[in-house]
């Protein structure tokens, strides 16, 4: 998974898992989801439907953050997770932490 940030938009790009959790081959993905957290607690950012029930498609997600505080820097946490027909839901992908920077420099002297 990866994240560019471009201000207070980011962009995560990943791949859709192909195995089961106990490495069997996926027959059944049906979405994945982004999860992200920037000091309110993790919510869904976007889902999108699977490319196919066996996975392996590359996906992105797109979401802006809304950065209200002006003159702070602000953390954010991305996760990933896949669903199957069930609606099971996988353990988290790796973790992404961002920071968007709203402190401007000082003068130039």
């Amino acid at each position: 998974m990866e994240a560019i940030q471009t201000g207070s938009n980011i962009r995560v790009t990943y791949l859709e898992p192909t195995t089961n959790s106990d490495g069997s081959p996926l027959a059944d993905l049906t979405k994945t989801e982004v999860e992200a957290d920037w000091g309110s607690g993790f919510q869904v950012v976007g889902s999108v439907q699977a490319s196919s029930q066996n996975g392996g498609g590359q996906q992105a997600i797109d979401f802006t953050v809304p950065v209200n505080t002006a003159g702070a820097e602000l953390t954010v946490k991305i996760r990933a997770f896949a669903f199957d027909d069930n609606n099971n839901k996988s353990e988290p992908s790796q973790e992404i932490v961002l920071s968007i920077d709203t402190l401007a420099p000082a003068p130039p002297q």
